[in-house]
């Protein structure tokens, strides 16, 4: 039996599965088994899969209709055999070292989940994303703010090591695609004593131009965004620690809008009133008092429900000039 099982959902990722297989068969840490869970592509992703693991028997490949990654990577899931799981997105690729930081960062700080830093891959460039000293150890009283705040570690499932035992006690919330991985990670942390977190950049996330991001408003987007906010507030046992709720459901408030177009706000005003609603209910109580200057700019525009869209345009200009600036 394997010590790592690697869960890959791949949906037309033809042109880059074989940078990242090969990215996988050069870890230093070899004691691994993989599953590559081929999601209808209709490209030729499942020949390049078998194409590139042919022979190797530590991979295994299957085919299922198409369904979504949240129930792709869980219907791999049950062919998992190693003690840890850990995820990798088909787009992105890995460094010789990343099995071996998860694998033994877990062991010897005797941590229950254990991560690395990543590099951002926009048009070739690549940018770490999280500066900080080389190793925290975050014990448990401190997970919740850790985990909300995310000073060190993002809601991504794919630069983590997980103890396949926690994994197999909780709920996988497979009929939308949105916060999914963020829920999943919320409530794996209810067993968690201890995450060690590593600084040395060892995945590589190349950011594409087809993301959920860009796709439209569905039902499902609120149900996704009251589960993970619901979860999050489960975790919190210091009334300090409402504050990182607040700014983090401000942060998905102001994500749904930047999704949203002015016929969503009709279709979906109640969802949007309630949010508003919650939002003030924060502003007087004086949790979102250290947002940045465009965000309290924003946070009246929603308040008071005026000019949000210019707003949203003006700060979309605006961080496209600093990601133009960065290119130079």
């Amino acid at each position: 039996m394997a010590e790592i099982s690697i869960i890959i959902p791949v949906y037309n990722n033809a042109e880059n599965i074989e940078r990242l297989i090969n990215s996988i068969k050069a870890q230093t840490f070899q004691d691994f088994e993989v599953i590559l869970i081929n999601d209808g592509s209709t490209d030729d992703s499942l020949e390049r899969i078998e194409q590139e693991i042919k022979g190797d028997e530590r991979f295994l490949a299957v085919n299922i209709e198409n369904s979504g990654q949240a129930f792709a990577r869980h219907f791999a899931f049950d062919s998992v055999t190693a003690p840890y799981t850990t995820f990798i997105d088909a787009d992105d690729y890995v460094k010789p070292e990343f099995l071996n930081h998860l694998y033994y960062n877990l062991i010897i700080y005797e941590a229950d989940l254990s991560v690395v830093n990543y590099e951002l891959n926009q048009n070739g460039r690549l940018v770490q994303m999280h500066a900080s000293e080389p190793m925290v150890v975050i014990e448990q009283q401190d997970i919740p703010y850790e985990w909300i705040a995310a000073p060190h570690f993002d809601g991504f499932l794919w630069n983590k090591l997980f103890k396949t035992v926690y994994l197999q006690r909780i709920d996988w919330d497979v009929d939308y695609n949105l916060l999914e991985d963020v829920t999943l990670i919320t409530r794996y942390l209810r067993f968690v004593q201890k995450v060690v977190y590593d600084s040395r950049a060892d995945y590589v996330y190349v950011r594409g131009n087809t993301t959920t991001i860009n796709s439209p408003l569905l039902i499902t987007d609120w149900l996704a965004v009251d589960t993970v906010l619901a979860e999050m507030r489960q975790l919190i046992e210091r009334d300090s620690d409402l504050k990182c709720l607040a700014v983090r459901r401000f942060d998905l408030t102001r994500f749904l809008y930047e999704r949203a177009t002015p016929e969503d706000l009709v279709t979906y005003s109640t969802q949007f009133w309630q949010l508003r609603q919650k939002i003030a209910e924060d502003n007087q109580l004086h949790y979102l008092q250290n947002l940045s200057h465009f965000d309290k700019l924003l946070k009246w525009g929603i308040l008071s429900n005026q000019h949000i869209f210019r707003i949203l345009k003006l700060r979309g200009k605006l961080v496209e000039i600093k990601h133009w600036l960065n290119r130079k």
